[in-house]
């Protein structure tokens, strides 16, 4: 038996052997599932979602807070009781009964007793507990909700009145926990508050996650700080002057400097927002307001009522995440935050409407389809009791919860810094470098002496050496510096792990060292990366008939890489684009593949680069929906899809092979930071010399040479000054035209190799080639299923190695390749 489905089975024999709950005929069943208890194991939680809907809420008064804790004042002596599961304790109407109906795979049972997760529950309690304790409420009994609080002016008075509580509850048939009973004590923390016979003060819980903020350790730490505290500025005394040491800090041209001023003005602030007039006491007249965030380190809360007018708050709490956790995806951690801010101050929030405000507008839709969310359609379910209205927010406005989240956040690091930061060799000057290298020392002492070497020059106090590949002199590399400069262009984003060849061409543009062609090939060659990235090479896909490309944007292909892990960011797909003569890519990560998505992505290239003529495309359903082909024709494009199956003419395909070895090499130990790199290896690809145009295809898109972090760190252009190139666009264009056509020729011998026209022609009867999935409901594999299916007629070919099929019925035309017919 599954262990999930045996500890279930305890639970139901429980509830049976103790009348909870009962089998039943009733024709409603609501889902029961597991969800963890902390370190407890599971208990059952069943989605009464669509019940609650139905139940139509009663108005019942709750306690006013203020009174009872007038009635605290004069009180020595306390004793909280805590109900024993108080809803169970609860009868149900046989009305009522078949209503609360729940399904597991066994057998189907309903409730006795009033179950937890009913959106009624709170009310039905409520009413309970005023009718047992009408006449001593606020004599010397208050409750709220199942929490019961007992106060005497003195102990042999208190002993008294603790044995009429509990006639009256025995008298009820109502239990207490023995575990969370406090007698008789001086003190007692309830609703956010600790009562005593010296008064009234603030439950420290309430403001803990203010009380631990740490000190801000940069300008962005003071102004998250200041942000949060500015949200509660009215209700602050002086606030601006209070304030001002802080403000200092984020003046231009100011150093950091965290001295005795900041700390002052930093505690002040801090306890002025923990204590009145600020921080105000539950009103359960009004509507209370929870507000949440979420940070990859953290989750956070702050309750807040509404007086004047304005927010103030009345608890604020936040936690760290798990290790686990820290690998949740975005909407995971959102609701999560709300997850933890609802179950922190329940008291205050299970009995009524209230609002949820968050910054993530995703939230709204999670919230809407738990079902199709795995870990978030569990969190929902157990929120499903309370009745709230989520409202979206601006970060802006959700600065509290914000600040309390990310102040466990370490700082931020500059992307391009985090870059060179993995090679801390190269922050030295190159000059330094090759003073220290025994073999270029000498050359670079005899050429301070004016004597000449053959090939070499000193310039700036760096040493040159002339190439001969092109005849130009190039910085000549030290030993020391070569495996850094290696994995700076390939093993690093910026350099993309791409072959030999580009490798080669980039490091070629500026540097030089003795036997560096080899050297290179070696170290490529020798990449454990690179070997369980990329696939096998293989030539072989049948006859090419494909045409060449004449200037940028004639040609634009489509494709979704993807499905991905949901990156910390909520993405899970890539979209890749490819200009058909430039070679130049986009790649932009997207949360999914949609029509929708996909229209907003091209509107973002079409705007910045211009329209494409031809638009090619696979025959997915976000490329072949109304909505797409609408938005091609109102822009005159025309689209074009390829063959079903046979991606290969695709210039989208050819390169994702090359973006899943690059992603796959840098993200194969972390699946859920796939996102993060994408602009780099962008960079990466379109910075490298392509074989078929034989330049870099942002060179040929732009017509200069990109900048690199190296290059500006070194100042690569001041020190090697680029050759300037009189040729016109059209003269640049004309020559990546004849080396496309030579490049397209090449590719044709190869594929053409040994192979031959295709013996089918018009009317030829054939079977095509299956492509089958694995269906584990319906027991079948795909590797045990048919390879060919049909038979299918050849109705008209389209080119010479693409047809169109009609089958036995003379139905809808199937497009095909040559490749994936056989003679029937």
């Amino acid at each position: 038996m599954p262990p999930k489905m045996d500890i279930l089975r305890q639970h139901i024999r429980l509830m049976l052997d103790e009348g909870i709950i009962q089998p039943s005929t009733s024709p409603y069943s609501s889902p029961i599932f597991l969800v963890p208890k902390g370190q407890d194991g599971f208990r059952p939680v069943i989605d009464y979602r669509a019940l609650n809907k139905k139940i139509k809420i009663e108005s019942v008064p709750l306690p006013d807070i203020h009174s009872c804790f007038h009635w605290f004042k004069t009180a020595k002596v306390f004793t909280s009781l805590d109900l024993n599961s108080a809803y169970h304790q609860i009868g149900l109407t046989d009305r009522s009964k078949p209503l609360t109906a729940f399904a597991t795979d066994w057998n189907l049972y309903e409730y006795t007793r009033v179950p937890f997760g009913l959106a009624t529950g709170a009310q039905v309690l409520t009413r309970l507990l005023d009718k047992v304790f009408s006449d001593l409420k606020f004599n010397f009994v208050f409750h709220y909700l199942d929490d019961l609080v007992v106060y005497s002016d003195s102990f042999e008075e208190h002993v008294l009145h603790l044995r009429e509580v509990f006639l009256r509850l025995r008298n009820a048939g109502l239990t207490v926990n023995p575990a969370k009973v406090r007698f008789a004590t001086p003190h007692l923390s309830f609703l956010g508050h600790i009562v005593g016979p010296s008064g009234i003060s603030v439950d420290p819980s309430r403001t803990d996650a203010i009380r631990r903020f740490p000190p801000p350790r940069d300008v962005k730490g003071v102004a998250r700080f200041i942000g949060m505290v500015n949200f509660f500025h009215k209700f602050i005394p002086h606030f601006a002057e209070r304030a001002a040491p802080l403000n200092l800090l984020r003046k231009k041209d100011v150093k950091f400097q965290w001295g005795p001023d900041q700390i002052r003005a930093f505690q002040d602030l801090k306890l002025a927002i923990t204590n009145p007039p600020v921080l105000r006491t539950a009103d359960f007249s009004r509507r209370f307001t929870l507000q949440t965030d979420a940070s990859s380190v953290a989750v956070a809360a702050v309750l807040l009522q509404q007086f004047d007018g304005e927010l103030q708050p009345i608890a604020y709490a936040s936690r760290t995440l798990s290790h686990p956790e820290r690998k949740f995806s975005t909407y995971e951690l959102e609701c999560l935050a709300v997850l933890f801010g609802l179950e922190k101050f329940r008291p205050y929030l299970e009995h009524l409407e209230f609002d949820l405000q968050t910054d993530n507008q995703a939230l709204t839709w999670c919230l809407s389809h738990p079902r199709q969310l795995g870990r978030i359609g569990r969190w929902v379910v157990r929120l499903s009791s309370f009745k709230f209205n989520v409202q979206h927010i601006r970060g802006t406005q959700n600065v509290i919860a914000d600040a309390l989240s990310r102040m466990y956040d370490p700082s931020a690091e500059n992307p391009v810094c985090s870059l060179l930061l993995d090679f801390p060799v190269l922050f030295e000057d190159i000059a330094t470098h090759q003073r220290k290298d025994p073999e270029i020392c000498p050359i670079m002492d005899q050429l301070s002496l004016g004597q000449e070497v053959p090939g070499y020059s000193l310039l700036r106090s760096v040493l040159y050496c002339k190439a001969r590949f092109d005849g130009r002199p190039k910085i000549v590399i030290p030993q020391a510096l070569i495996p850094a400069l290696f994995s700076y262009f390939h093993d690093s984003p910026c350099g993309g792990h791409l072959g030999v060849r580009k490798t080669l061409w980039k490091i070629r543009q500026s540097f030089i060292w003795k036997g560096m062609d080899a050297d290179i090939s070696a170290r490529v060659r020798a990449c454990k990366l690179c070997g369980l990235s990329k696939p096998a090479q293989n030539a072989r896909y049948g006859m090419l008939a494909s045409d060449v490309a004449t200037r940028p944007l004639e040609k634009l292909f489509v494709d979704f890489v993807g499905k991905f892990p949901r990156s910390k960011a909520g993405n899970t797909y890539a979209l890749v684009c490819v200009d058909a003569f430039t070679k130049f890519v986009w790649i932009f990560p997207v949360r999914e593949a949609s029509t929708a998505t996909t229209i907003r992505v091209l509107l973002n290239i079409f705007s910045t680069f211009g329209i494409p003529e031809v638009l090619v495309s696979d025959n997915a359903t976000q490329f072949t929906s109304r909505n797409f082909r609408n938005f091609c024709f109102a822009r005159g494009i025309r689209h074009v899809t390829t063959t079903p199956y046979y991606p290969q003419p695709s210039h989208a395909e050819r390169f994702n092979r090359n973006l899943r070895a690059a992603l796959i090499a840098y993200h194969h130990q972390d699946h859920s930071r796939w996102d993060e790199n994408l602009s780099w290896l962008q960079f990466a690809f379109n910075s490298a010399r392509h074989e078929s145009h034989k330049t870099t295809p942002f060179s040929l898109m732009f017509s200069f040479t990109p900048n690199s972090p190296l290059s500006n760190l070194w100042s690569i252009k001041e020190l090697l000054p680029e050759t300037p190139d009189f040729r016109s666009i059209q003269e640049r264009w004309e020559a990546a035209r004849r080396n496309l056509r030579l490049a397209h020729a090449a590719v044709r011998r190869t594929y053409d190799r040994g192979r031959q026209p295709p013996p089918f022609h018009v009317g030829s009867r054939v079977w095509l080639k299956n492509y089958p999935l694995s269906k584990a409901s319906q027991h079948v594999a795909a590797k045990l299923c048919p390879r060919y299916r049909g038979n299918f007629t050849v109705v008209k070919f389209t080119s010479p190695v693409f047809v169109q099929l009609t089958d036995s019925d003379g139905g809808s035309r199937i497009r095909a390749h040559v490749s994936q017919l056989k003679a029937a």
